[in-house]
């Protein structure tokens, strides 16, 4: 699964710890996300030919917009997989952005949550096994 919980927003260089009111989501959900790398990653012949099985796991940003951005291999399982897990990422479709609270300074218990709520930057984390029909 994702590794989720705490992420972080992005400010330029910098970054802050929040923690985010919704999670980034591929379109579907969870089980979309696992049928898209299946369709869509090729398990590469050198892999297949010294039987290497695993997963490459990938940190990508998914951004304001729902875009994958800046994916890299977090954890390598060898060359070839590797190149394919960011080929599959890079081809992605929009996700639906994370979103964050922006917190009043003072909050008052008594009134309903007025805090609003805006996409963010964050970091996500994406396994791709080998071969695809591992996952």
């Amino acid at each position: 699964r994702m590794l989720a919980g705490l992420d972080r927003i992005l400010l330029g260089r910098q970054s802050e710890r929040v923690v985010t009111h919704r999670m980034p989501s591929f379109p579907g959900g969870y089980d979309s996300l696992t049928a898209f790398i299946r369709r869509n990653a090729r398990y590469p012949s050198k892999a297949e030919q010294e039987n290497i099985r695993g997963v490459t796991w990938i940190k990508c940003v998914i951004d304001k917009k729902g875009n994958v951005v800046r994916p890299e291999v977090l954890v390598s399982l060898s060359p070839e997989c590797d190149r394919e897990a960011l080929r599959v990422v890079r081809s992605m479709p929009r996700w639906e952005p994370g979103m964050i609270d922006r917190c009043k300074p003072y909050v008052n218990l008594t009134e309903p949550d007025t805090a609003a709520k805006e996409p963010a930057h964050c970091y996500y984390m994406i396994p791709v096994y080998f071969p695809p029909s591992d996952n």
